[in-house]
């Protein structure tokens, strides 16, 4: 009987005999083992991405109660009886990975302007040094090396956002591996949740 049917087939058979056998209850709780263990091994390689981790969390918590009420109910009379015991989970796991995606991308924000302060910042300050030590001084008195600064930080956010997106092929390519890791290593750490 096996042998007769399609490989695809044969997987959605044992998809569907895993729902119909395992408590999702069960499944919802190792899966918050793991996360409980992945959070740990994060929180101690990177505490900045443990706190993204935890704020995705919590607005997958905040969110899940407004999305339970809507989505469940209605994901239910989507779904055959002997399936309907997934209705909560699924819809539980859907608001922390939506939580931990939006976490995500605030902490891109906040990366992003940090560094363009922070670069813009430095070069002022590079700049401001240079010219002290070449008797240029005056150069630096007032609020001229601040205004740089800023309009310094606004070119960096303006080009993280709008520029470095879309960069010649060959250099998106060069980047490639650090772009996909980072890109899965997210996917990874929302279905983590």
């Amino acid at each position: 009987d096996v042998k007769q049917i399609s490989p695809a087939e044969l997987s959605r058979r044992k998809m569907a005999l895993f729902f119909k056998t395992t408590n999702p209850d069960t499944v919802s709780e190792a899966l918050g083992n793991l996360y409980t263990i992945f959070v740990a091994i994060v929180a101690t390689l990177r505490l900045r991405f443990a706190r993204t981790i935890s704020l995705g969390a919590a607005i997958g918590e905040s969110i899940q109660k407004p999305v339970g009420k809507y989505a469940v109910p209605r994901l239910k009379k989507l779904l055959s009886e002997e399936y309907q015991k997934w209705a909560l989970p699924a819809t539980r796991h859907m608001c922390r990975f939506v939580g931990v995606s939006i976490a995500f991308y605030l902490q891109r924000i906040l990366a992003t302007v940090y560094t363009a302060i922070r670069g813009a910042r430095l070069f002022v300050d590079g700049v401001t040094e240079l010219s002290k030590r070449n008797g240029y001084g005056y150069l630096t008195e007032g609020y001229a090396d601040e205004a740089c600064a800023g309009v310094l930080t606004l070119l960096g956010i303006y080009s993280q956002f709008f520029v470095f997106p879309y960069l010649p092929f060959l250099v998106q390519l060069l980047f490639f591996p650090a772009s996909f890791t980072e890109w899965i290593l997210s996917i990874f750490v929302s279905l983590s949740i």
